[in-house]
């Protein structure tokens, strides 16, 4: 799973960074996105793990763009509620996950 979550990093930062001067008129924050864009690819950042959250009881992740809890847009998230979607995530882990977070909370990624 940590292959294949970081071929997703690396995979995903090489097309945003072709496809960059298009997607950074979509972006929130346009130099955070440029920054975290060369972070995943370097490998000092993921696109998707636990946020800012720490948790000794999770698996170790890097620390990261978006958290399970960005997808859901317009929606407020109890810490409990939070703590569970990173349990879930960090549980069940496929690299569909982290695609579908990063295209829910796509204009999110300069945060």
């Amino acid at each position: 799973n940590k292959r294949n979550k970081r071929l997703f990093d690396f995979s995903s930062s090489c097309l945003l960074i072709i496809l960059s001067p298009i997607i950074v008129l979509f972006q929130q924050n346009k130099v955070g996105f440029l920054k975290n864009m060369f972070a995943v690819l370097l490998g000092l950042k993921s696109w998707v793990g636990y946020g800012s959250d720490k948790h000794e009881h999770l698996p170790k992740l890097k620390p990261s763009v978006l958290s399970p809890a960005d997808a859901l847009k317009n929606t407020v998230i109890t810490e409990d509620t939070r703590n569970r979607l990173h349990l879930v995530y960090s549980k069940d882990y496929k690299v569909e996950n982290d695609l579908t977070i990063v295209w829910k909370a796509f204009k999110m990624l300069g945060k």
